[in-house]
C-alpha cells in the first residue's frame, strides 16, 4: 500500500479528542480547535460514557464538533481506534487530550503549507505545563526505544493509522507499539521534523498516571523488537532519567 499521497497541498486534518469525565478541562481543547485558522479541519470527540456532565457539555458544543461518539469503551486506545475509523482516508490525524491545546492559532496552517505533503509522519515539540513553570520538550528522531515526541505533537496520515491501529493488549504503550510498526514500514525518510512547538499539554496525562503499566508495555515491545538486553537497558535508563527530573524538573534529563 502506498502512503505517500499525490501531492495534495491542502490536506484535511482530523483533530481527535478522547475523554472521560473531563468536564473541567475539555473546553480548553475545544476552544483551541475552534481558533485554528486552517479551513480544512475535522474535529472528532470520543467520550467514554462520562458521568460528570461532560457528555451533556459536548452536546451543547455540538456545533463545534464534526463527529461525536458518547458510549462506553475498552479504554483510551479503543476510543482512539473508534476515532480513526471516522477519519477521512486522505486526511492527517493529530490526537489532543482534554486540557491540551495548540501552541498557536496558525499551527495547522503552517504544518500543511510546508511539511504534510512530504512525509507520512510529522513530529514537533510540546510545552508541558506546570505550576512551577512550563517546560519545552523537543522532538527527537534518534530515540530508538521511546516515542520521538509526545503524541499531541505528532501528525499521521490517516491511511497509516487505519492500517496500524492501536493494539489493545497494551493499556499504556499502544501508541509506541503503533509507531514502531509504522516506522518499520515507512522508514525514517518519511518521518519529518517540524522545527517548532505544535501543542501545549497538561502535565498529568494518561501515561503519566500509569507509569507502572507503561514500563511493562514498553519492556515487552522493546524486547520483541530488539531483545531482552535492550529492554532491560531501556528500563534502567528510564528510571535514571526520572530520578534526575524529580530533582531538576525544569532542566532536560
Amino acid at each position: 500500500m502506498d502512503f505517500r499521497g499525490g501531492g495534495v497541498t491542502s490536506p484535511s486534518v482530523a483533530i481527535v479528542t478522547v475523554c472521560r469525565n473531563a468536564l473541567s478541562s475539555v473546553a480548553t481543547t475545544i476552544e483551541s480547535v475552534v481558533r485554528q485558522q486552517y479551513p480544512k479541519k475535522f474535529y472528532i470527540v470520543i467520550d467514554g460514557a462520562s458521568t460528570d456532565g461532560t457528555r451533556e457539555y459536548l452536546h451543547e458544543r455540538r456545533a463545534s464538533i464534526d463527529a461525536l461518539i458518547c458510549e462506553a469503551d475498552k479504554g483510551i486506545y479503543d476510543a482512539m481506534n473508534k476515532a480513526i475509523d471516522l477519519c477521512p482516508a486522505d486526511s492527517w490525524v493529530i490526537f489532543l487530550n482534554a486540557g491540551d491545546s495548540f501552541s498557536a492559532n496558525d499551527v495547522l496552517e503552517r504544518l500543511a503549507g510546508n511539511f504534510l505533503e512530504k512525509a507520512d509522519v510529522v513530529i514537533g515539540d510540546v510545552i508541558i505545563e506546570s505550576s512551577g513553570g512550563n517546560r519545552r520538550v523537543a522532538a527527537n528522531l534518534r530515540r530508538k526505544y521511546e516515542m520521538p515526541a509526545c503524541h499531541q505533537a505528532m501528525l499521521f496520515r490517516a491511511s497509516l493509522l487505519k492500517t496500524f491501529k492501536f493494539n489493545l493488549d497494551y493499556a499504556a504503550g499502544a501508541d509506541f507499539d503503533c509507531f514502531v510498526r509504522m516506522r518499520n514500514h515507512v522508514g525514517r525518510s518519511r518521518i519529518s521534523l517540524y522545527p517548532g512547538v505544535i501543542s501545549q499539554v497538561a502535565p498529568e496525562g494518561y501515561t503519566a498516571r500509569n507509569e507502572g503499566r507503561l514500563r511493562r508495555d514498553y519492556f515487552q515491545i522493546i524486547g520483541r523488537q530488539s531483545g531482552r538486553f535492550a529492554a532491560w537497558r531501556w528500563l534502567l535508563e528510564r528510571k535514571v532519567r526520572q530520578c534526575i527530573r524529580k530533582w531538576l524538573p525544569y532542566r532536560a534529563a
